[in-house]
């Protein structure tokens, strides 16, 4: 909740540095006004054509006072509203900031200011293994050049300073000064009168434990444990089944099983000798080198390897509804159901946060406006090219095992495929309860 950087240049203000929001639902508008409730902040902007994501910001007083700046990330948005596009902005002595846009939506990583250019490296780097097909502006080998502070301040014309200011959260009656006057007289009248009692409930409320700060710090160590592969991820685990050889100095592949291990996918492909001319010694030459061969039998053999998974931390992902998932995910797999002999989705089942404790050692009770998060089992089976089908529904979803079946007695076909991939996978969800105090 760090107040923005805020820029004039050629008398045009930019802020940077907002928290940025992904914003998943039917109603935009009303989850933006949930976020910005819910973080408190002074100032929000929409970005993307269908509001796909919210920019918080925190201003000070004096600032709020004043006319309020242009996002300077949302600027680049709305110059590139098509594909992934990102680059490193130059801030000067105020240092680097990380601009990246998917569809003209800012992502949640990006728009973050660095005193170092290889912080803002780090991210940039990180947003090319979430989105391959980046097109990053600027550096080495960039086709293009990045935009400048200048050349932000001259493209925010009047239509892009309305798209991009930022707008003044609506002030509650208890931010009004006069109303908080009247009600400290009120107040004070009062305390005369009954000292007694209010010094009794201030001294019960300093004991209570912090409902909010126990549970949120105890959910936010159970998510850091998940991670969700998504799209990139996806593509990760089919590549390695795709550059996986099928015969091998006389060897045949039949089956290749991996499994989440920690930051790992550890994978285990099994062979089978294909003629007499077959041996140990010319599988080993040929193998890969970052294989380790077992051969439990004299015909069969094990290659084993691990490789990193791409992924990222549950409490960076805002995912959708069970309703939403029922709404939107589950459609876009039924248009695909036929391509898979196998498509099982489990109910929803809630994500376990144990209670913290409070100071007599006892669980305290769960706040009823926390997030509630929750899973749902996925299996799907079918042939290795129909996966690639997945990969634009694998966003919130983790990956546990695959596994991948060879039949060498069978030809490529629509009925029947020699490739069959068994995917079994976690998707993630979650429901924001409307908060009674609000």
């Amino acid at each position: 909740m760090r107040e923005p950087l805020i820029l004039n240049v050629k008398g045009v203000e930019l802020a940077f540095g907002l928290d940025w929001l992904p914003l998943v639902g039917a109603d935009p508008m009303r989850l933006a006004r949930e976020r910005v409730r819910q973080h408190g902040a002074t100032h929000s902007v929409m970005s993307g054509a269908a509001g796909a994501a919210v920019g918080l910001a925190w201003l000070g007083s004096s600032r709020i006072r004043q006319s309020p700046p242009c996002s300077g990330a949302q600027v680049f948005a709305l110059l590139h509203p098509g594909g992934t596009v990102a680059t490193v902005l130059d801030l000067g002595v105020h240092g680097w900031c990380t601009l990246a846009a998917h569809e003209g939506a800012i992502l949640a990583r990006a728009d973050k200011v660095y005193a170092d250019r290889s912080l803002a490296d780090g991210v940039l780097n990180d947003i090319r293994q979430a989105y391959p097909s980046v097109h990053v502006l600027g550096g080495v080998d960039a086709t293009e050049p990045g935009p400048s502070l200048t050349s932000l301040a001259a493209a925010t014309v009047q239509t892009v300073a309305q798209r991009a200011r930022l707008m003044r959260a609506p002030r509650v009656w208890w931010r009004r000064p006069v109303i908080w006057t009247a009600l400290s007289l009120s107040l004070a009248v009062l305390a005369l009168q009954r000292v007694t009692v209010y010094s009794q409930a201030a001294e019960q409320a300093a004991g209570l434990p912090d409902l909010d700060g126990a549970w949120s710090q105890a959910q936010a160590a159970v998510l850091r444990g998940h991670r969700l592969h998504g799209e990139a991820g996806t593509r990760g685990l089919l590549g390695a089944f795709y550059t996986l050889p099928v015969s091998l100095a006389g060897w045949r592949l039949v089956q290749v099983s991996c499994a989440t291990q920690a930051a790992l996918w550890v994978c285990k492909a099994e062979y089978v000798r294909a003629g007499a001319i077959a041996d140990n010694q010319g599988l080993l030459r040929a193998a890969r080198s970052d294989w380790r061969l077992d051969f439990p039998t004299i015909d069969r053999a094990w290659a084993h390897w691990s490789s990193g998974l791409v992924s990222l931390a549950l409490d960076q992902h805002t995912v959708p509804s069970p309703a939403d998932h029922n709404k939107d995910w589950v459609s876009a797999l039924q248009a695909i159901q036929n391509a898979f002999s196998k498509v099982h989705i489990e109910p929803s089942r809630a994500l376990v946060i144990p209670a913290p404790l409070g100071a007599d050692q006892q669980p305290l009770p769960q706040p009823t406006h926390l997030h509630r998060y929750s899973t749902r089992n996925v299996q799907l089976v079918g042939p290795l090219r129909s996966a690639n089908l997945l990969i634009p529904l694998a966003e919130h979803i983790a990956w546990t095992k695959a596994v991948l079946s060879v039949d060498h007695t069978l030809t490529l076909g629509i009925a029947q495929n020699p490739l069959n991939l068994t995917l079994d996978g976690v998707l993630y969800e979650m429901e924001v309860p409307k908060d009674p105090r609000a």
